[in-house]
């Protein structure tokens, strides 16, 4: 794997829809925050993943945006940026077109040659090949990869045959299987989602009622 030099000043980003947020998510992000001794860990919620347009059940920006708030406000070393979604609307997010958003607006949140440290896990990173623009996109981007179960750290990647530069190193984690999904089968089953989740992230939930089932409530 590819090692890219990290200032303490150097703010990881992590992408996703955070539909909702949950336990994995901050337990990766904590351990990226203390083995690189990032400065801050910054959740950059998705207007709309290209992957995932077709998903009934995703929640509004608006609502997780506030259920991600929530979910950090006592930890000083993690942010929000709501770049994405301030951008698009609910519309589908590019990771490409961000990262280039952030560093034009931004170069002291660069690594020292001049790439954007990003969290990932290795099932995502796999697919990076498939988004749009890959070769600008694993130019412009160091990526701080969680192990995911039965999916081997990523090494190597390829886009049209060729082989495209990969800069990564493995964030010293265990692998986790919890997923937003299961946060949100549990809430329309109408069981306790304590423990997927932070309790005020869970909170807000309940109180706009998301993810939840009229007839399973108790």
């Amino acid at each position: 794997m590819t090692s890219s030099q990290m200032t303490p000043a150097t703010q990881a980003f992590y992408f996703g829809t955070f539909n909702p947020v949950h336990w994995g998510h901050l337990l990766i992000a904590q351990a990226a925050l203390n083995q690189f001794a990032l400065a801050r860990v910054v959740f950059v919620p998705a207007a709309c993943s290209p992957f995932r347009q077709q998903e009934t059940d995703m929640a509004s920006g608006a609502d997780r945006l506030a259920i991600l708030r929530r979910a950090i406000a006592d930890n000083p070393g993690f942010a929000v940026d709501s770049i994405e979604i301030d951008r698009d609307g609910d519309g589908p997010s590019y990771t490409i077109d961000t990262i280039r958003a952030l560093r034009a607006r931004d170069a002291s949140i660069l690594t020292s040659d001049g790439r954007l440290a990003v969290i990932i896990g290795s099932d995502a990173l796999s697919q990076t090949p498939r988004w749009r623009d890959p070769r600008a996109l694993m130019a412009a981007t160091l990526w701080l990869q969680a192990p995911r179960p039965e999916t081997p750290p990523v090494e190597a990647l390829a886009f049209e045959g060729e082989p495209l530069p990969l800069a990564t190193r493995l964030i010293d984690a265990p692998a986790n299987a919890l997923s937003a999904s299961r946060v949100r089968a549990a809430l329309r089953a109408g069981q306790s989602a304590r423990y997927l989740t932070p309790d005020a992230a869970l909170d807000l939930i309940h109180e706009r009622r998301l993810w939840q089932n009229p007839e399973k409530r108790a």
